[in-house]
């Protein structure tokens, strides 16, 4: 299996892309691409090592997708805790790991992004990687956040 990585630069200060990508997520992450779907009350991100990001659905109904292994000022290090079936995977050991990194590069933000060890989501890990590195995996939810960086970011 081979590790996805995507690259984008934009024309933004890299502390706000960061900021925005953080703190933003419940505005810009796909609706579709979550559980709740249309439903959804809020996702957030507790920014510590072994902070979650968090799904906030009706009723009240969370559900940790990531948890954080690294983070300083301009990256973010998680496992990646959603199985191939789009199911909550909850053991860490099971789970791939995103980092992604937010660097000023003349006058621009560059962000690289590495999703690896799809092997930890077994036997579907090779089916779940080329999703992932599809136009309808990492590439939209990539150009979803550029576009609300760009467009509607405060």
């Amino acid at each position: 299996m081979a590790d996805i990585k995507k690259k984008v630069i934009v024309d933004t200060d890299s502390e706000k892309t960061f900021r925005v990508f953080l703190q933003d997520l419940g505005n810009w992450w796909p609706k579709a691409y979550t559980w709740s779907q249309d439903q959804l009350v809020a996702l957030k991100v507790n920014p510590i090592v072994n902070g979650f990001f968090t799904e906030i659905g009706p009723y009240g109904f969370q559900s940790d997708w990531g948890r954080i292994t690294k983070i300083d000022d301009n990256s973010i290090t998680f496992y990646w805790q959603i199985g191939p079936s789009r199911a909550p995977e909850p053991n860490p050991e099971r789970a791939s790991e995103v980092e992604i990194s937010f660097n000023n590069e003349n006058g621009y933000t560059k962000i690289l992004l590495e999703h690896r060890n799809f092997s930890k989501h077994g036997t579907e890990g090779d089916t779940y990687e080329e999703m992932m590195a599809s136009s309808e995996g990492w590439d939209y939810i990539l150009a979803t956040f550029v576009e609300y960086l760009l467009t509607k970011a405060p």
